[in-house]
């Protein structure tokens, strides 16, 4: 009964917190009349936004919290902390499976087909210090308000596109915890 409220804990806590936390790194997404352009676009908007840096960062913050969350769950169960060969097991499990680069193709696509490349133009030249005319800023809107759809997309995206790391950390702190209850025997 316990094993299992840990385990129904753990992967409500973690998957889609994780997933969320990567995505808000500021995409907006696409709906194209030229798809091969607008995913031009869209990989020039994902290079101006700098969204492979965040996108790390953010998951740096996303694998630390969860090795947190671990370690003070067996240390609260064993008095003992996580060993440091389990620790860098989950931190590569979840480096590996949410890498920028096994999900930049698809954000991409995502863009290209949330936004026109008007739209993508408007945000390249946003953050680009670039001023939008006024004439365009009824377009800038759309496209912002485009950003939860381009949210839920990229969210879905990269369950499809992952590995269950939960799993694996489970059967790894599992196995590190029968060994600690053996040598209390």
């Amino acid at each position: 009964m316990r094993r299992y409220k840990i385990r129904t804990l753990l992967r409500q806590l973690f998957r889609r917190q994780f997933c969320y936390q990567i995505i808000l790194v500021g995409f907006l997404g696409v709906a194209t009349s030229s798809f091969a352009d607008s995913l031009t676009y869209a990989n020039k908007l994902i290079r101006v936004t700098n969204a492979s840096k965040s996108f790390e960062a953010i998951a740096e913050q996303q694998i630390n919290l969860i090795l947190r969350t671990y370690r003070g769950i067996v240390r609260k169960s064993t008095g003992a902390d996580l060993p440091m060969d389990i620790r860098d097991l989950i931190r590569e499990c979840y480096r590996s499976e949410y890498s920028w680069e096994k999900f930049e193709r698809g954000f991409a696509t995502i863009l290209a087909q949330r936004l026109d490349e008007n739209e993508l133009k408007n945000l390249i030249d946003f953050h680009t210090a670039k001023s939008i005319p006024p004439a365009q800023i009824p377009v800038f809107k759309e496209s912002i308000e485009k950003a939860g759809s381009i949210h839920a997309d990229s969210i879905d995206y990269m369950i499809l596109n992952s590995d269950n790391c939960i799993e694996k950390d489970a059967q790894w702190i599992r196995a590190y915890l029968r060994q600690v209850n053996a040598s209390f025997e």
